[in-house]
Order: structure tokens, then C-alpha cells, then sequence
């Protein structure tokens, strides 16, 4: 599951997601990719959200009971989307 959500990443955002799991700081990161701090916060709160949609396009595709093993790790896909 985790390879497939993670396959459309490039490798800048797959090094962003392993030094924010490490809870580096967002403005160490912002002076190794030489970005600033405020748009390395944006480029985070983006890349989380990518990853939210992805899981949950992948839920989709589960059973019942997957989906709620899932949605205990993403409480997001145990929200209704609206609008779809």
C-alpha cells in the first residue's frame, strides 16, 4: 500500500516526508533544499495533503473492513467527502 501511494513522489518530496517524519524542523529543511522557511512550510502542508488523497483514492478500493483499519492511521477517510 505504502509503495503505491508513495510512487508518484519525486525524490525532493520523498526527502521531505522522511525529514519531517524525523520531526526535523521546517527551517532546517527549507536551508538544505535552499528555500525559505514559509515555503517550505506550504511545500509540507501540499505534500501532506497529496498524501491524504492518495490514501484515500487507495481506500476506495478496499473492503469495509480495510477501510477502517486504514482510516485508523487516516481518520480523514473515515469522513464523508463531499462534493463527490
Amino acid at each position: 500500500m505504502l509503495d503505491e501511494i508513495l510512487a508518484p513522489l519525486g525524490d525532493p518530496d520523498r526527502a521531505v516526508l522522511t525529514w519531517i517524519s524525523y520531526r526535523v524542523p521546517a527551517h532546517d529543511i527549507a536551508n538544505w533544499l535552499g528555500i525559505s522557511a514559509p515555503t517550505t512550510k506550504v511545500r509540507i502542508h501540499r505534500l501532506r495533503n497529496r498524501l491524504k488523497r492518495a490514501a484515500a483514492l487507495y481506500a476506495r478500493r478496499l473492503d469495509e473492513k480495510e477501510r477502517a483499519e486504514l482510516a485508523k492511521y487516516v481518520p480523514e477517510l473515515g469522513q464523508s467527502e463531499e462534493g463527490e
